[in-house]
């Protein structure tokens, strides 16, 4: 009789146990990802950018591609190397435009509280796992002028960029 008792505590005990570690594990999933990445990530965005001046106009449409290629951990801080390649049509002063192809290097840092900043691309920093430093939840302000949007679990969603006679636009594609 004892031995019954104690067996269905124990079995009653492990079904805890398992409900406990299982409801963790749903609370830690559901937590909201501003920027979803990891080694092998690939974003897409539609591209344009234009700017004038007293001697020329030029306009650039197109899609830009951003690869997540290597993380490295340096002091702490996740870094990963990405390539954005843009693949746009350029037409200058109103010409034809030509296809040009470019290919820019970039790192994404991640520190030990999740801040993460787009170095040698644009001026933004943001907390992966936490809202408070977006406006209306979306959008983060570029200090050289600007904004970007983000949704969680999705990432980055539209990066606008201005300036005195220029503008730039990344807007993902789904």
């Amino acid at each position: 009789m004892v031995k019954l008792i104690f067996r269905i505590a124990v079995i009653i005990l492990v079904g805890l146990l398992i409900e406990s570690c299982s409801k963790d594990n749903s609370v830690e999933s559901e937590q909201p990802d501003y920027f979803p990445i990891k080694v092998g990530t690939s974003m897409k965005y539609k591209y344009s950018s234009s700017a004038t001046n007293i001697v020329y106009t030029f306009q650039d449409i197109g899609d830009a591609e951003w690869n997540i290629s290597s993380v490295k951990e340096i002091d702490g801080s996740q870094v990963c190397s990405t390539t954005e390649i843009k693949t746009v049509m350029s037409s200058k002063n109103g010409n034809t435009p030509t296809q040009k192809v470019i290919r820019t290097l970039f790192e994404i840092v991640e520190d030990k509280s999740n801040l993460l900043t787009l170095k040698g691309l644009i001026g933004v920093s943001f907390h992966r796992y936490r809202n408070d430093d977006k406006i209306d939840g979306r959008k983060i302000i570029i200090l050289d002028g600007g904004y970007i949007e983000v949704e969680k679990n999705i990432g980055i969603t539209k990066i606008m960029r201005l300036g005195s006679k220029w503008s730039e636009t990344y807007v993902l594609i789904r």
